[in-house]
């Protein structure tokens, strides 16, 4: 028969340490305080949120603007959250419930104990034109320029047929996936427009992206999934390929071509990864699951 009675209390630290002072950081501190916990908001630069250069910040309207400005001034009069600023972490000991976290700020050494720690570092956005060997043009955008477009002047894309080239110069990203469907469904409600999207592994696993993918497809859009890279123009007003299914060539002329965007992490999360003791996945981000920050060893 099992005892129960040696059993030892385990005190908890709700307290929460927040890498990253872009305004994903700002969200996650903003939502966790939310609950009414204790947060501890660190950034390695000297600013945070809208002081940042925020290159990932594509597509957004005034209205968005304005929200995260709100956010932002939320959080920094917050008192449940404490910003410090050109900190980072030197040394992290001990387990979920129960870390002690010493912090380089400036040339002093803060000591914290927390409970959890949650990464929200920035990213960066790059364009692959050059993996499918395309100049950016006119009619030859990123993912992020027709972002662009649809908040600035989405009537320039009126009676116009657009291309997507996703996925096929490299795996991509569920996010970067999520970013092309809701783009497409946005095109598709503009009078005369049609799209069509040209994809190599299309992944509809992640939370959400199945249902956004049906609605893309009920609103007119029409996927092909290609076993290789299109021939494409230079002037990418052409696009050739072999389509599986008809078991023929065919050949199109899109009055524009959207090629799709990679994401990869910042550069603190090499550092990150080894002090945390986790593991670095598909560009360079840290792992989700890790057996060393498990709550429970076994």
């Amino acid at each position: 028969m099992t005892n129960f009675t040696d059993g030892k209390e385990l005190k908890i630290n709700t307290d929460v340490l927040v890498v990253g002072g872009g305004f994903t950081g700002i969200k996650a501190a903003s939502e966790i305080s939310n609950l009414g916990y204790q947060v501890t908001l660190i950034e390695n630069e000297a600013n945070i949120g809208s002081q940042k250069e925020q290159k990932t910040l594509v597509g957004l309207t005034d209205e968005d603007h304005k929200c995260l400005q709100e956010m932002e001034s939320r959080v920094t009069s917050d008192k449940r959250i404490e910003i410090l600023t050109k900190t980072k972490i030197a040394t992290i000991k001990g387990m979920p419930g129960d870390f002690s976290i010493r912090l380089s700020n400036n040339d002093n050494i803060l000591e914290k104990k927390v409970g959890a720690v949650v990464v929200a570092n920035d990213f960066s956005v790059n364009s692959l034109n050059d993996k499918y060997g395309l100049s950016l043009s006119d009619n030859i955008l990123t993912q992020s320029q027709i972002e662009e477009i649809l908040v600035s002047d989405k009537e320039k894309l009126a009676d116009k047929t657009v291309a997507f080239l996703v996925g096929l110069a490299q795996e991509t990203n569920p996010l970067i996936m999520e970013r092309v469907m809701r783009t497409v469904i946005d095109i598709n409600e503009i009078d005369g427009t049609a799209t069509y999207i040209y994809t190599g592994n299309l992944k509809v696993a992640s939370d959400g992206l199945e249902r956004i993918y049906k609605e893309g497809r009920d609103k007119g859009a029409t996927y092909f999934k290609l076993q290789e890279m299109p021939k494409i123009s230079q002037d990418g007003k052409i696009i050739s390929y072999h389509d599986p299914v008809l078991r023929r060539d065919i050949e199109v002329s899109p009055d524009m071509i959207v090629v799709d965007d990679e994401i990869y992490a910042g550069k603190n999360n090499a550092g990150l990864s080894e002090i945390l003791r986790v593991d670095l996945g598909a560009g360079g981000f840290l792992q989700k699951d890790n057996v060393h920050r498990f709550p429970v060893y076994s």
